[in-house]
Formats: structure tokens, C-alpha cells, sequence
């Protein structure tokens, strides 16, 4: 491999390296904004630790990320372009690493509080409705869609409509 081979090598792996990291910081970037709009809109609740913790380590991926878009700007600039420079590579594992561990944060508190939720939650098996000394009673399959309409102080019109699939 000639010499001008090697460098054009090397630019080709710094371009690689520097469009891997524009996608982690896009990622990062991605799931900051989707963390924190989840847990101001109240559409998820998330422990404060975990909340703190994955904020913390998804803005530090992003700032070692541009850390590394940086040094590799400033090694071409220099005329290096070598992609393998020690400080390159710690940044970019340790850009990589803390993603990771954000998202295997949120992933296993998700799974250790959601997951299978559904199947947990025990479903009705019948409606009751008692007024005064009268009581009705009207099995469900779950799912389904009860309607109650109150027409005066002793008509009550139910409508049980199983859900459809």
C-alpha cells in the first residue's frame, strides 16, 4: 500500500468514524428530547434516579460526541486523519458506552414496571349495580363496553357490547 493510498484510507475511515458519531449524537439527541417530554407531559412516570440518570448520561454522549467530532476536525485539519488516535477512540467509546447504558436504563425500567401489565391485571368477570334494596348483576367477557343510562330514579337501561378485535 503506497503512502498516498494509506492516507486516502484514512480519510475514508475518519469520514466512517465521523458520520457514525453524527448518529449516536442524533440518537441521543432523539431520546433526551422523547425522556424529557414524557416525563413533563406526565405520559409516563419515571423514578427521579432513573430520570436523572438517563438525562445525565444521554447529554454526556452527546457532549463527548461532538468531543470527538472536534478532535477528528481538528486532526484533518492537521493533515492526520488518523481515526485511531487514542483520544478519538476513548471519546468515541465512552459517547457509545453511555448511550447505551441510558437506554438499558430506560429499557430495563420499563421492563421491570410495564412489562406484561396487561396480562397482570385481573379482568372483571360482571358488572353489579345496586340501588337501594334492588341489585343487577350481569356477567362481562372481557373485554367489552358497558353503557349505563340512568332514565328516572328506578329505570336503569345497561347495554354490555363485547369489544371487537
Amino acid at each position: 500500500m503506497t503512502d498516498a493510498e494509506r492516507k486516502e484510507a484514512l480519510k475514508d475511515s475518519a469520514e466512517v468514524g465521523l458520520d457514525l458519531t453524527k448518529q449516536f449524537i442524533t440518537l441521543a439527541i432523539g431520546a433526551l428530547g422523547f425522556v424529557v417530554a414524557g416525563a413533563v407531559s406526565g405520559a409516563f412516570l419515571l423514578p427521579y434516579r432513573v430520570l436523572l440518570w438517563s438525562l445525565l448520561f444521554l447529554a454526556a454522549s452527546i457532549a463527548l460526541g461532538l468531543g470527538v467530532i472536534m478532535r477528528v476536525i481538528n486532526l484533518k485539519q492537521r493533515g492526520v486523519c488518523d481515526i485511531n488516535e487514542v483520544r478519538v477512540r476513548v471519546l468515541a467509546m465512552l459517547q457509545i458506552g453511555l448511550f447505551s447504558a441510558a437506554i438499558i436504563i430506560l429499557g430495563l425500567h420499563t421492563i421491570n414496571n410495564y412489562g406484561g401489565a396487561a396480562a397482570k391485571q385481573q379482568q372483571p368477570t360482571a358488572i353489579r349495580i345496586s340501588s337501594g334494596s334492588n341489585e343487577v348483576s350481569y356477567p362481562l367477557v372481557a373485554p367489552s363496553e358497558v353503557v349505563i343510562k340512568v332514565a328516572g330514579p328506578d329505570q336503569i337501561d345497561l347495554k354490555v357490547t363485547p369489544a371487537k378485535p
